[in-house]
């Protein structure tokens, strides 16, 4: 798994930061630092008060789903011997999904024949719009196919698990191989 560059973490007391000459330096609540992941996907704060902490993701790397969970950890005193102590804490994002339904309704004209069939033919593409970053680190290039299906009478077409690598929302365009229709469906 490779580190995600750009997500944002609040580092809040859990408890009083107080020292031990009775001296409150953070209140239960409060923010004490803002740290934002590098390219390798690590972040390390400013120097904290021995204490009970959490961390908390205030924005997260592009196309992934931000992990709202507060992830307690403490700093507590070692030794004599030991100037500054250290906690580590790990957060798993999980790609944006997405789920994209489209439903063809046709019309049957009154003089068609008894075997006619206004699904026949009738080919639905989805494309991207826009790079995609893969899990595999490849990018998909924009307009590429990115899955297609013959829509049968009277059936939806249901996409699962679009996965993407974008926090804002985009479109992509979906369009019906036989006929001039076009459509676009913005997932958010």
């Amino acid at each position: 798994m490779c580190g995600l560059s750009g997500a944002v973490f609040d580092i809040v007391a859990r408890t009083d930061i107080v020292t031990p000459d009775g001296t409150v330096r953070a209140e239960a609540g409060a923010v004490v630092d803002t740290i934002t992941t590098g390219a390798d996907g690590k972040a390390k704060s400013k120097p904290l008060y021995l204490g009970d902490y959490y961390a908390i993701e205030r924005q997260t790397a592009p196309g992934m789903a931000l992990d709202t969970d507060e992830h307690d950890f403490s700093l507590v005193y070692a030794d004599q011997n030991t100037p500054v102590v250290s906690a580590q804490v790990g957060v798993n994002n999980e790609r944006q999904k997405a789920e994209v339904t489209l439903q063809k309704s046709c019309e049957v004209p009154e003089n068609a024949a008894e075997d006619f069939n206004p699904y026949a033919d009738i080919v639905f593409g989805l494309y991207d719009d826009q790079d995609i970053l893969a899990a595999d680190g490849t990018i998909v290039k924009p307009f590429k196919l990115l899955y297609c299906r013959v829509l049968r009478p009277a059936h939806a077409l249901v996409i699962s698990s679009v996965k993407t690598a974008y926090s804002e929302p985009f479109c992509t365009p979906l369009s019906s191989h036989s006929s001039v229709n076009s459509f676009r469906t913005c997932i958010a």
